[in-house]
């Protein structure tokens, strides 16, 4: 495992999780920037969402999210704290973690902003998903 902690790979994806969200392309909706990091036995895929998801760009957000997936991975974590979601776009998620489930991957949010963590309560949808506080949580669940 220390291999992994000390690889070029991890060191990259923190990296790109560092980075300023004000330093992403802003030309696109909501910017998507994944990263893919492979580690024993498993894959993940991370991608960071900024603005808001809402009805006028849900579709623009469904293809970014399928994008993320395209190569089956068993984790896909979203970095969601510079974004804000609608109903529609939490209708999405939910609907997009349904379907990772069944094949047999997990999505997470990571980070997820005061937004939009009072609409997955409203909405009382927590159960699609795990939250991802903090980095040392997000390293957790890309180790596991």
């Amino acid at each position: 495992m220390n291999d992994f902690l000390d690889s070029p790979l991890l060191g990259s994806m923190a990296k790109a999780l560092a980075t300023d969200i004000a330093s992403v392309s802003q030309t696109a909706l909501f910017p998507c920037r994944p990263i893919m990091a492979a580690t024993v036995g498993n894959r993940t895929v991370l991608g960071r969402f900024s603005g808001t998801i809402s009805l006028r760009n849900s579709q623009e957000f469904r293809r970014a999210l399928d994008d993320l997936a395209t190569s089956h991975p068993q984790k896909v974590i979203l970095d969601l704290a510079a974004a804000a979601l609608s109903k529609t776009g939490a209708g999405i998620l939910v609907s997009f973690a349904a379907d990772g489930h069944g094949r047999g991957s997990h999505l997470y949010l990571y980070r997820p902003s005061t937004q939009i963590r009072a609409v997955i309560k409203e909405l009382h949808i927590s159960p699609f998903f795990s939250v991802l506080e903090t980095e040392e949580d997000l390293m957790a669940s890309v180790l596991l």
